[in-house]
């Protein structure tokens, strides 16, 4: 009998036996749990619109898994002999409030509010917080502090500042040479720091009563970080399908690009779709502004602004006209977002906010600690913008 005879009528290929194009020996592989109760906050309390449209907040195979790290607020002394029903139903209803913006007493006391589970808790994208002008708030909480937060104590400081929940124009400080007769050869000259005004280029709208709207977001707020790249299909709500998903979090994999070209040897992090507007166009940073007051307490301006640039805010002009941004995508990159995006079953009117991966760019003058958190592998082969990539994930070592 010919050898030929032997073989099976259909052979699979390397990528479709491996999920990948690259033969990788090694694969960590661990089983998370989609976090129900936190897409129940991301879509306004509706369990209905969780199973309704389930296909816009499942984890998809081949997305990119974010786990759910510590969380911003901090939690009331009197919850700690409350029944945790109650509690998460507090938390979920908005009823409970953390810190003086939110009418509450502030212990200092980090309580864990995830129930005891055997899996991770995980999501891949964040609902429909931009589908409501309120609940943009908390995506323009997120991007403030993935851009300015340089440090513990200063991450600490823009928590306390979300929760004081206080209106404030926008407004940085610039370093100046101080007036007067000029220095003596050698001598350090003199420097003031002047407040420059940006109007029109804040992070946060007063929506009235001066406040930022910030602090009744803060029940949902976490230090989002990368757990890998999932295997199969997970659903939001168990009404729906089964909640559970295989993520890979260690090993050799190709995955889809984001907004910015990655090069080999490029260590690469994930970023939210809503950012792209805080980085150039080469995936570095915008540049850093002091917003920093002599008491430690942030201002209020958008992480896109730009000194001397045409547009001073994200999507408004000085004047607070809707603007376009700052640099657009090729239309070959256009072409292939719009090609992976057919994989969503999304509506052209709502944009499902996933994460995706770039290079990450070192900042020695104003490193930016949540872009480092969010590091998680190494990229082994270039690729352009929403291209597939070949990436080392190292996320069972780190």
């Amino acid at each position: 009998m010919a050898s030929s005879d032997y073989l099976l009528p259909f052979q699979p290929s390397l990528a479709q036996a491996t999920n990948t194009r690259l033969d990788s020996a090694c694969k960590h592989i661990q089983q998370c749990r989609i976090a129900t109760d936190d897409m129940m906050s991301f879509v306004h309390g509706d369990a209905e619109e969780l199973q309704r449209n389930k296909y816009r907040y499942c984890i998809h195979k081949d997305e990119l898994v974010v786990g759910l790290g510590r969380p911003w607020y901090v939690c009331l002394s009197i919850c700690l002999i409350l029944s945790f029903f109650f509690v998460s139903l507090a938390f979920r209803e908005g009823l409970i409030f953390l810190g003086r913006g939110g009418g509450g007493w502030d212990t200092g006391t980090v309580v864990k509010r995830t129930s005891n589970s055997a899996y991770p808790k995980v999501i891949s994208n964040l609902g429909g917080l931009m589908d409501r002008g309120d609940t943009r708030v908390a995506i323009h909480m997120i991007r403030f502090m993935n851009h300015f937060a340089r440090s513990i104590p200063e991450r600490q400081a823009i928590i306390q500042y979300f929760k004081d929940d206080v209106y404030a124009p926008a407004m940085f400080y610039q370093t100046i040479l101080a007036a007067g007769p000029a220095p003596a050869a050698g001598a350090v000259p003199p420097v003031v720091r002047v407040a420059v005004q940006t109007p029109g280029a804040e992070a946060f709208r007063n929506e009235g009563g001066q406040r930022l709207q910030t602090a009744k977001h803060m029940r949902y707020m976490y230090d989002y970080f990368t757990v890998g790249f999932a295997n199969t299909l997970g659903y939001a709500h168990a009404n729906t399908g089964d909640t559970m998903t295989s993520v890979m979090i260690g090993g050799l994999r190709t995955v889809m690009n984001g907004d910015f070209e990655i090069f080999a040897g490029d260590l690469v992090q994930f970023y939210w779709t809503f950012e792209r507007d805080d980085f150039e166009q080469d995936g570095r940073r915008k540049p850093y502004l002091d917003i920093w007051e002599a008491n430690g307490r942030p201002n209020n301006v958008d992480p896109s602004f730009t000194v001397g640039a045409q547009t001073t805010g994200r999507k408004r002009n000085a004047a607070g006209q809707e603007i376009q941004p700052t640099w657009s995508t090729p239309n070959d990159a256009q072409i292939r977002q719009a090609h992976y995006n057919l994989s969503y079953g999304q509506r052209a009117d709502k944009q499902k906010i996933v994460a995706k991966i770039k290079p990450y760019f070192r900042d020695d003058a104003n490193p930016r600690l949540m872009d480092w958190y969010r590091v998680f592998g190494v990229a082994i082969a270039s690729a352009r913008p929403n291209e597939m990539c070949d990436i080392k994930i190292a996320r069972q070592s780190m």
